[in-house]
């Protein structure tokens, strides 16, 4: 009876470590592709990089994303398709971003410089909540909270740092 009580509290131990590592789970943008960068459009593919660290391959089973230029709100992303992250890899979730940088207009002028002007002033922000499984964790509502320049966000991309498959972190 010990035996097992002692398995019991091995695997709940080992589940805890594990959760702890989904927890720590790394995250950042790798870069975007861009379909349109215009004064009526803009439309890309930022490109989010999370880094499993555990043992277990992970499914994210919901994520709720709102992408911000320069504190402004321009778009929410809600993507119901589950996701494999596989253990101790790292995998690139593609989020198509789409509006019209006229409503940046509207709350002023220097909000729709990124068009015509210094990429390096334009502050992405992407704030969302990711629901996972890894075996028997699950985690409801996990943060994630990446901000960038889109003059950086630009750089990786051309750096080769947009790959879309798993990979070795």
């Amino acid at each position: 009876m010990a035996g097992i009580l002692a398995v019991w509290a091995g695997y709940g131990i080992y589940l805890y470590r594990q959760g702890k590592r989904l927890y720590e789970a790394m995250y950042t943008v790798s870069g975007a592709v861009i379909q349109e960068l215009s004064l009526n459009s803009v439309s890309l593919t930022l490109l989010l990089k999370i880094q499993n660290k555990g043992d277990l391959s992970v499914e994210i089973t919901g994520q709720q994303y709102d992408i911000f230029v320069n504190k402004i709100k321009v778009t929410s992303i809600n993507n119901a398709n589950k996701v494999k992250i596989h253990s101790n890899t790292c995998s690139v979730i593609p989020l198509q971003v789409k509006f019209n940088p006229q409503d940046l207009f509207k709350v002023g002028l220097d909000n729709l410089s990124f068009i015509i002007g210094d990429k390096s002033k334009i502050m992405v922000e992407i704030k969302g909540r990711l629901n996972f499984t890894a075996g028997a964790v699950r985690m409801k509502d996990f943060k994630l909270n990446e901000s960038m320049t889109l003059a950086q966000i630009i750089e990786k991309s051309k750096s080769g740092s947009a790959n879309t498959q798993p990979m070795k972190c």
